[in-house]
Order: structure tokens, then sequence, then C-alpha cells
């Protein structure tokens, strides 16, 4: 998949969702013969995705600055986040993942931070340096601790 920008195998590797960065849909295509099953539409720039333990897909769309959930059919279920500059609003939000208690992380890219949001879409926390620092307010060198 030359023009996927993110992918996410299914549990039983028989098929993944990809996102097709060029075309501006995921598609759920089958393995190992990469035949297109599936199409979803609707984005404005996917980037991330991400496959829930129930089976549905969750999609970070960096220009609409927001995440869409689709059943594994492809009906959409739920958009969560707003675009904006506040803890709990998301600008161009890249990666995604699903931790294992469903706790929803997103690389809120844009704002350089991530957020972390419920199951439900419901956002719980933000973490990270995010937009307010910077190289001149911040210069070098770094230090990093550890709470060990």
């Amino acid at each position: 998949m030359p023009s996927s920008a993110d992918f996410a195998v299914s549990s039983d590797s028989t098929s993944m969702w990809t996102v097709n960065a060029l075309a501006e849909t995921v598609q759920l295509v089958a393995l190992p013969d990469f035949e297109v099953l599936k199409s979803i539409k609707g984005f404005v720039e996917p980037s991330g995705i991400e496959i829930e333990a129930d089976g549905n897909i969750l999609v970070s769309d960096i220009g609409a600055s927001n995440i869409k959930r689709f059943s594994p059919e492809g009906e959409l279920l739920l958009t969560f986040g707003e675009k904006g500059f506040a803890p709990h609003q998301m600008y161009k939000p890249a990666g995604i993942t699903v931790l294992d208690d469903g706790t929803i992380v997103v690389v809120d890219w844009g704002n350089h931070r991530a957020q972390l949001y419920s199951p439900d879409g419901i956002w719980q926390a933000t973490f990270g340096k995010g937009r307010s620092w910077t190289r001149e307010k911040n210069p070098p060198p770094h230090t990093v601790t550890s709470n060990a």
C-alpha cells in the first residue's frame, strides 16, 4: 500500500485497515492479496488508524481536527474532538492508539502534546509541553529526570 499513511491489522491477521492519504479514504483490504474490500470516504486529511477491542475503527483526521469511530462495517458511530488550543481541544491530531482499558490516546501533533479520551470520546487529560513550549523560552541544555 504505497499511499498508506498508517495501517492496523485485524486480530486474526486476515485483513487490515489502511489510511489512503492520497485518496483521503480509509480502506479495508484482504491479506495477503491486498484486495480492497471496503472504502470509507468523508475525511479532510486522515492520518492515524486503530482497531478497538470490539472491532470498531478509530481514525484521526488532521484536516478536521477530530477523531471518527466507525463500525467494522464502515458506519460512522461517533465523532469527537474540536479544533483549538485549549486543553480539551485538538489541532491536527495525527497518531492514535487505544490502551488495554479502552482509553484513547491521541497525538495532538499541531499542539505538540498528547491527549487522553475515555472510550466514549470524553476528554480526560492532556500531557506534554504543548504549544507554549518553544526553544526560545526553554533553551538547551535540557535535563530529563525520572520519578524512579
